[in-house]
C-alpha cells in the first residue's frame, strides 16, 4: 500500500500522522461498533459478522489478481469472504472507525487472511492514495450514510484511484427511493451533513452519478414489495414481508432487475 500522507501503523492500522477535521463518520459508527459491531454494520441482531454478504458480488472478484480496495470497510463483513474465495485477491480496507478497523485486524487473523489485508483509518471522500493504484473498488452500504451532496465528491475519488478500465462496485448504497421504505427514508435526504441516517434515491438520480464512466450498470438485486418496517420500527407482520420479498426475488428479480419499482437497492457496476 502507496499512501500519499504521513502516517505511522499500530497493531496492524495505519493512521496519518495528522488527524482529519471531519470526524463525523468515526463519532457515528465507533459509538454503535462498541455497543455491537456485528449490529452496526450488518444491521442484523444475530452473532454472524458476515450476515446479508451480497453473493452476487463474488463473480466479479472470483479471479481478480490484484488488489481491491474495500472503501468504508468496516470489519471486513465483505471483504473477508472475498479473501477466502480467492487466494490471489489482496485488499486495502479503509474505515473511519478504528474500533471497526480493530474488529477487522481480529476477523482478519481469525480467518486466516491477515496476510493478505492492509488496513488504513480515514474518511472515503479524501483516500490518500495516488491516482490508477486499484484494479478495483468495493464499496458496500456505505454511501447511504453520507449526506447527497457529498456523493459525488467520493464517486469522484474512487474513480481517481481506479486504473483505466478499473472497476467499481457499489453494493447496498442506493436505497431505492419507491418503495415502501424508501418512502420513509426521503425526510433524510434533506438532512445535509450528517452521517448515519439513510438517504433514499431514484434510478434516474443513481445513473447521473456516473456519466464519467465508460461502462455502467444499475441493477437491482433484491424486491421489497412489502416494508418490514419504519424507519427503526419493526412492524408485526416483518415476518411475512420478508418471505414475499424473498419469493419474489427467487422469482420475478430478472423481470425487475433495472427496474426503478419495487426494489430495495439500486447496486452499480461501473468501469472507468
Amino acid at each position: 500500500m502507496k499512501l500519499t500522507v504521513p502516517a505511522h501503523l499500530d497493531e496492524g492500522i495505519w493512521y496519518p500522522d495528522t488527524v482529519d477535521d471531519d470526524r463525523r463518520a468515526d463519532t457515528t459508527w465507533s459509538h454503535v461498533a462498541r455497543a455491537n459491531a456485528v449490529r452496526a454494520a450488518a444491521a442484523t441482531g444475530g452473532p454472524d459478522p458476515f450476515a446479508k454478504y451480497p453473493h452476487w458480488i463474488r463473480p466479479y472478484f472470483v479471479t481478480l489478481k490484484g488488489c481491491v480496495l474495500d472503501a468504508g470497510c468496516g470489519y471486513g463483513r465483505v471483504s473477508i469472504p472475498l479473501l477466502r474465495s480467492n487466494q490471489t485477491l489482496r485488499c486495502v480496507g479503509v474505515d473511519a472507525s478504528p474500533v471497526m478497523l480493530k474488529k477487522f485486524v481480529e476477523l482478519s487473523r481469525e480467518h486466516c487472511v491477515q496476510d493478505r489485508v492492509e488496513l488504513y483509518c480515514g474518511n472515503v471522500s479524501t483516500l490518500p492514495f495516488p491516482d490508477a493504484s486499484f484494479q478495483s473498488v468495493l464499496s458496500c452500504a456505505v454511501l447511504l450514510h453520507n449526506p447527497k451532496r457529498e456523493i459525488e465528491g467520493i464517486i469522484g475519488e474512487f474513480r481517481r484511484i481506479l486504473v483505466d478500465g478499473g472497476t467499481l462496485i457499489l453494493a447496498g448504497s442506493f436505497p431505492n427511493v419507491l418503495n415502501p421504505e424508501g418512502f420513509t427514508n426521503l425526510r433524510n435526504n434533506f438532512r445535509a451533513t450528517e452521517n448515519g441516517p439513510v438517504r433514499a434515491y431514484t434510478r434516474s438520480e443513481v445513473k447521473k452519478l456516473f456519466q464519467t464512466f465508460t461502462r455502467v450498470s444499475v441493477e437491482a438485486h433484491q424486491m421489497l414489495l412489502l416494508p418490514r418496517g419504519v424507519g427503526s420500527i419493526t412492524l408485526p407482520w416483518a415476518g411475512l414481508s420478508r418471505a414475499l420479498n424473498r419469493y419474489l426475488t427467487e422469482h420475478w428479480m430478472n423481470t425487475f432487475k433495472h427496474s426503478a419499482w419495487f426494489v430495495n437497492h439500486h447496486d452499480v457496476i461501473a468501469t472507468k
